[in-house]
């Protein structure tokens, strides 16, 4: 049997994300370190924060996987990264937490938004153009912005919140 090139990309994303995640908690939970290389704080959180989630991108960006997938594995090593590092050697994570999680939580929320303004402009312009169902035009417009099964998932919850709340 044939693995298409695809498949052998996705595993090998996966697999040394997992391998990463599992050698990263094993060098940060060992104190010794520490002691021994004061900027073994900063390197195995730059590691946590920054290199899996960048490594898992450059994998996946060319295959299937949406690169969006990249928030998920930043926040499941953000998450790995507080529970293995020790409590007194945890300041370079608090630096992160405060400065790039709300940079990473505006930027999701500034596309979420461009999107949803794009679906907005496109349903005025095709109910205005041709007198059409509010219904298909919300179709057209969320097949646009988010094709596939995420548009017409978000077409059915954006119909049912026009049809039982503003008609």
């Amino acid at each position: 049997m044939v693995r298409s090139a695809g498949f052998v990309r996705v595993f090998l994303a996966y697999s040394l994300l997992i391998v990463g995640l599992v050698v990263l908690y094993f060098l940060a939970s060992d104190p010794s370190h520490y002691a021994a290389h004061y900027l073994f704080e900063i390197a195995i959180t730059v590691d946590f924060a920054f290199l899996l989630p960048l490594v898992y991108l450059l994998l996946i960006r060319r295959s299937s996987i949406p690169n969006v997938t990249v928030l998920p594995v930043f926040a499941l090593s953000m998450v790995l990264a507080f529970y293995s590092i020790p409590a007194q050697y945890q300041g370079a994570i608090q630096w992160v937490e405060l400065w790039v999680l709300p940079m990473v939580e505006l930027s999701v929320l500034s596309f979420v938004g461009y999107k949803f303004y794009q679906i907005r402009k496109a349903c005025k312009g095709s109910v205005n153009a041709e007198e059409s169902d509010p219904y298909d035009a919300m179709v057209m417009a969320c097949e646009k912005a988010f094709p596939g099964v995420a548009g017409r998932l978000l077409t059915l919850e954006l119909s049912m919140l026009y049809y039982g709340l503003l008609t």
